[in-house]
This record gives C-alpha cells, sequence and structure tokens, in this order.
C-alpha cells in the first residue's frame, strides 16, 4: 500500500516559508548528499570525527537514502548543520534502535555498553516500526544570535525529510541540557523520552543517559497543518 502526504501542497509552502524565515535572519539553507564532504566539514567546524550514523566510510549513505543541511552566513560561512538517514525497522523502534546503534559504532572500533538492553516498558517506540529516518548532527555556532533561528532550522530539515520519504517516524537522541532547557520541544518534535538510553560505557560525546525525541508521521502532518494555517 502506498503511502503519501496527507497535504504535499501545505508542506511544500511550510519549508518554502521556513527557508524564506532562514534568509530573513541572513542564513542561506542548502542540501548535500555528499557524505565525504560532510565528513570534512563536521571536522573543520567542531574538530571531531562525525558520528557513525553519518560516516560514509562504514555505511551506506548514498543517495536516496541519507541527505545533510548546511546553513551560510552572509560571509558564507557555515553557521547551522543537521543530517538525516532512512532505515527500515521490522519489529519496532524500541526493540531494535540499540542494537542498529552498538552495530554501528562497533563498525567503527568503537566499543559502547548499554546500561540496559531495552527502553523501559511503554515507550512510544514500541508502536513505531516500518519507514524511520534518524535526525542528527544538529549544530549552530554561537554566532547564531536569532533565537528563532532553533526553531525554524531543524524543523525545515524535518519537513524535507517528510516530504522525500514520508516515513513513519523521526527520531533523534537529546542530551539532558538540550532535552531539559526545551530545545526539543522548540525544534518541533512531539514526544520526548528521559533515559531511553543509558551507558556504562559511553559513546564518544554523549551522556550517560540520553533522551528519546520523536514525531510520528500524524505529528509531522499536524505541525505542517497548523503552520500552513498562519500562511497568506
Amino acid at each position: 500500500m502506498l503511502n503519501g502526504l496527507a497535504n504535499p501542497l501545505a508542506a511544500a509552502r511550510v519549508v518554502n516559508a521556513l527557508y524564506e524565515q532562514a534568509r530573513g535572519m541572513g542564513i542561506r539553507l542548502e542540501t548535500s548528499t555528499d557524505f565525504q564532504a560532510f565528513a570534512e566539514l563536521r571536522r573543520a567546524l567542531r574538530n571531531e570525527a562525525v558520528s557513525p550514523f553519518f560516516d560514509p566510510a562504514i555505511t551506506d549513505l548514498t543517495n536516496p537514502k541519507a541527505f545533510w543541511t548546511a546553513g551560510y552566513d552572509a560571509q558564507n560561512r557555515v553557521v547551522t548543520v543537521q543530517a538525516f538517514r532512512i532505515d527500515v525497522v521490522d519489529t519496532c523502534l524500541a526493540d531494535w534502535a540499540l542494537g542498529f546503534v552498538i552495530g554501528i559504532y562497533m563498525k567503527r572500533g568503537e566499543m559502547i555498553v548499554p546500561v540496559k538492553v531495552r527502553p523501559p516498558k511503554n515507550s512510544i517506540t514500541e508502536r513505531v516500526r516500518g519507514k524511520v529516518v534518524y535526525h542528527g548532527e544538529f549544530w549552530i555556532s554561537k554566532d547564531v544570535r536569532q533565537r528563532l533561528a532553533v526553531e525554524t532550522i531543524p524543523l525545515w530539515g524535518m519537513i524535507l525529510a517528510q516530504i522525500k520519504w514520508n516515513p513513519d517516524a523521526i527520531w533523534g537522541i537529546a542530551e539532558d541540557l538540550m532535552a531539559t532547557k526545551g530545545f526539543v520541544t522548540r525544534i518541533g518534535y512531539a514526544h520526548m523520552e528521559r533515559g531511553f538510553f543509558e551507558w556504562e560505557w559511553m559513546p564518544n560525546g554523549a551522556d550517560s543517559r540520553e533522551w528519546l525525541a520523536l514525531s510520528e508521521r500524524a505529528d509531522l502532518e499536524y505541525i505542517i497543518e497548523e503552520r500552513a494555517s498562519k500562511l497568506t
């Protein structure tokens, strides 16, 4: 059975409005599927290797399996990036996610040890299966002073992913600070779960306790309709 976007015209209008909103902040947004370039840019921006999720040396990220976005200021400096990849989950995200994360780190020779093998019972991820999009590598420069940038650029990418793949859900992992200060909600995610991952031996850059951020297809369709209703 084919599932299309509920309102593709509204989605296109919202993506364009968010793009123009970013441009009004002096940020030009672009997309790419060149993950070798992304890995090099990531190191240049933050002096760190790209996460295994988006490392082209260990995982197939060829188009149309993934894309990334960048924002450029008036001096053509990169001031924000993020990345998206699609995977197919046959069981449920609750059963699949930890094995996926451990496996992809092992491919790069990095050992991680979880405290638990599954999220707590009644996690929303128990009902999530099918096409799922992982959203990661979000970074925004401290030089970007506009508060609305956090509410504009990630959502622009999420709706692009919705148009491109129409997934059953988009998910990501947030650190304590990002989750408890409201950033996950401002980005546009409908659900958060504390302690979705807990690590005894942590991945590089991870907190010992990490939060799930997740929006199902219906959540994304709702936010598209709500945003579109405000456009003239």
